[in-house]
């Protein structure tokens, strides 16, 4: 093999491996584009749906209250007398 088989073997290859890497760039790329929007609509919904959780569980903390009664209830479950706060819970 000369040196000049070997240039246009490595010429005939380099040019074969543009063509092919240009022709799959331009059919790919509206695909590869619809694919890149849809990730982004994905995005800005999961982004939306935790926003309204988010928003939903800020809601019910405002509607849910407790307050600390004044006194201690005793209790005695066994021999052993234990004082023990009850929380008292009010959804509105």
């Amino acid at each position: 093999m000369s040196l000049t088989d070997f240039l246009q073997f490595a010429a005939s290859s380099g040019v074969g491996g543009v063509v092919v890497a240009l022709a799959n760039h331009f059919l790919t790329k509206r695909k590869t584009s619809a694919e890149i929007d849809k990730l982004n609509a994905d995005t800005e919904l999961t982004k939306a749906q935790a926003r309204q959780i988010t928003n939903s569980l800020n809601d019910l903390s405002d509607k849910v209250g407790y307050k600390l009664p004044d006194e201690l209830i005793v209790l005695k479950p066994s021999s052993t007398p234990a004082l023990i706060p009850i929380a008292l819970i009010s959804v509105s």
